[in-house]
């Protein structure tokens, strides 16, 4: 599997441990935190399905337009935020604040359509990945907007 694959399926479980700390800093809200944890660290596990199909050729991945780099930028920044989380007492708005931002870069990044493959496997990983990407970027909006306004 190569670097930027890796790499993207070490974000998707980052962002899975975030969510798992969240779960702990906010039990009123453990359950849609869990929830998300879990789906990011599927998320993981579908991103290394993809990059093994790239290893047999059921998968390609034509993604000249990330950088390396930028991936390396996007894991440094989930790293530390996973790191505040597990130690630093914030708002709950605070937390919705950061989940919907990395749910957005995520979404704006579209790694997801940089990979290809004739297999229904592969079509439905991807559908998956991006569909639950969509559905986690509304479900935070939708308890952002219900809670800043009482914070």
């Amino acid at each position: 599997m190569s670097g930027i694959i890796t790499q993207l399926a070490e974000c998707e479980d980052m962002v899975g441990r975030i969510y798992a700390a969240y779960a702990k800093h906010f039990p009123d809200l453990e359950d849609f935190w869990l929830d998300l944890s879990r789906d990011e660290m599927e998320h993981g596990r579908l991103v290394r399905f993809l990059g093994d199909g790239i290893a047999s050729g059921i998968t390609s991945f034509t993604a000249v337009e990330i950088k390396p780099q930028s991936v390396q930028m996007f894991f440094s920044y989930l790293h530390s935020q996973a790191a505040r989380a597990e130690t630093e007492t914030m708002t709950l708005v605070a937390a919705l604040s950061i989940a919907l931002n990395i749910e957005k870069s995520i979404l704006e990044a579209d790694y997801f359509t940089y990979f290809k493959g004739s297999s229904i496997m592969t079509a439905n990983a991807i559908r998956q990945l991006l569909e639950e990407t969509k559905r986690h970027r509304d479900a935070v909006q939708k308890k952002w907007e219900e809670h800043r306004r009482y914070s």
